[in-house]
């Protein structure tokens, strides 16, 4: 069965709240304390479970991890548009190999990669 976009989604932003909960060294069980939830609905998020979880469980869990749900909600959906194009050849990675491919870019493809580079880079720039 193929998986749908939206549930690719769902599995990159339960990625996007693991990742996060790790960097703060934090458990599941930690976090569930931490937003009065149970373990077992961080784990659900964590692995996309979440059909029957209410956006304001989710907005909380993020509250609790001190992140606003909306940079989760963006992780998510730039995994996904990276996750979407082209994978290089082994002979041709590198630079060039990367500027023919922004080359075939439109402009509103290419605006929304510049704008997608800056992030990144100031999430870097924010850890240093």
């Amino acid at each position: 069965m193929a998986t749908s976009e939206y549930e690719k989604f769902l599995a990159e932003l339960g990625l996007a709240f693991k990742r996060v909960r790790k960097e703060k060294g934090l458990t599941q069980s930690e976090l569930g304390d931490e937003a009065g939830k149970p373990q077992s609905t961080i784990g659900r998020i964590e692995v996309a479970n979440i059909s029957d979880i209410h956006l304001r469980i989710v907005y909380e869990i993020a509250g609790a991890l001190d992140v606003r749900l909306s940079d989760l909600v963006v992780e998510a959906e730039n995994k996904l548009a990276l996750g979407a194009l082209p994978k290089p050849s082994k002979e041709n990675r590198g630079w060039e190999a990367i500027k023919k491919q922004v080359d075939l870019l439109s402009n509103e493809d290419k605006k929304w990669l510049a704008g997608l580079m800056e992030y990144i880079l100031a999430k870097v720039n924010a850890k240093k």
